[in-house]
Parts: structure tokens; C-alpha cells; sequence
């Protein structure tokens, strides 16, 4: 039996669909799900409020640049995820992650 422990104080939460769970989960690895949660995380945040990049997730998680953008690549080759090419930005590593309806 599973059960949940409600909380003394709200940190907030983020829902994932269990779509991503039953399929897509079991085929990434550790640090591909770590990129994805925290990414999806930071889209369900308010985005205006700090501007997170790939740089930010890297550091955040501890992990390479090259890590993350391995991860975003997986993702995207799953049709989980869009990579969009920012505009002004000067630098390769720096694109916008549009998260996709895993139901539709």
C-alpha cells in the first residue's frame, strides 16, 4: 500500500500526466528525467519571474552543459518536447523548450 503524508507547509507542486510515466519514464535514465522534471518545473513556475537557461539547469543539477543538452535532444527525438531557437541568442546552447500534451 502507498500512502501520502500531507504537509505541514506548501514548497507547491508540479503535476506530470501519468502518460509520462507509464511510457516514456522507463525508457530515459536518471539524468535524463532529472532534466525534464526540472525543466517542466521551472515552465509550470511563472517564467517572467527569473530566466532560466540550459546553463541554469546544469548548474542547478550539478551536471555538465553537455548533459543537458544530450537530454533535451533524447526528449525531442521522443516528441516530448520542441526545441525552439531563440532569436537574439548568440550562443547554440541557449533555446526555448516548448513542453508537449503527451495526451493529445
Amino acid at each position: 500500500m502507498f500512502r501520502i503524508k500531507e504537509p505541514n507547509l506548501d514548497f507547491g507542486h508540479t503535476a506530470i500526466e501519468n502518460i509520462f510515466i507509464n511510457d516514456f519514464m522507463p525508457m530515459a535514465n536518471g539524468v535524463q528525467l532529472k532534466v525534464y522534471l526540472t525543466g517542466y518545473k521551472f515552465a509550470k513556475e511563472n517564467p517572467t519571474t527569473i530566466e532560466v537557461t540550459n546553463a541554469t539547469i546544469a548548474k542547478h543539477l550539478n551536471i555538465p552543459l553537455s548533459d543537458v543538452l544530450a537530454a533535451w535532444d533524447f526528449w525531442e527525438n521522443k516528441n516530448v518536447i520542441v526545441k525552439h531557437a531563440k532569436l537574439d541568442a548568440v550562443d547554440v546552447t541557449d533555446f526555448d523548450i516548448e513542453f508537449l500534451s503527451l495526451i493529445q
